[in-house]
């Protein structure tokens, strides 16, 4: 899983911020694996919010 996530590029917001994980990667990198959409595509993307959280913390 972790070496999944970890593939999956960034999006980015308007000011360059990163904001999480791009949705549709998500959905077709666990789609390619053959993982169950319904179960993970949401915790991957909170994984994605919390990564983007941590990436901010640490550039103030």
């Amino acid at each position: 899983m972790t070496r999944l996530f970890l593939k999956i590029p960034l999006e980015y917001g308007p000011m360059g911020s990163v904001t999480g994980k791009r949705y549709d990667a998500i959905k077709d990198f666990l789609s390619w694996e053959g993982y169950p959409l319904k179960r993970w595509v949401p915790v991957f993307v909170q994984m994605g919010i919390a990564w983007a959280e941590g990436l901010q913390r640490r550039d103030k």
